[in-house]
């Protein structure tokens, strides 16, 4: 069961991304961009190795679930 921080979380990701679409942003391109920056150890990746996956699969989750 997901936690209050997750649905909080997961809400306001949906509503950025959400709005970022509707301001023309291609949210393919730009959740492409992220999977290659989240392995890429680009500034904004702290999570480690082992959590990659869940995070380009969240990315994938998330672009589709706008879509």
């Amino acid at each position: 069961m997901a936690t209050d921080r997750e649905i909080v979380l997961e809400q306001a990701i949906v509503a950025l991304l959400s709005e970022a679409k509707d301001a023309g942003s291609d949210l393919a391109i730009i959740g492409e961009k992220a999977k290659i920056g989240i392995a890429g150890n680009k500034e904004y990746t702290w999570v480690s190795p082992d959590h990659k996956v869940g995070v380009r699969d969240a990315i994938d989750y998330l672009v589709g679930r706008i879509g």
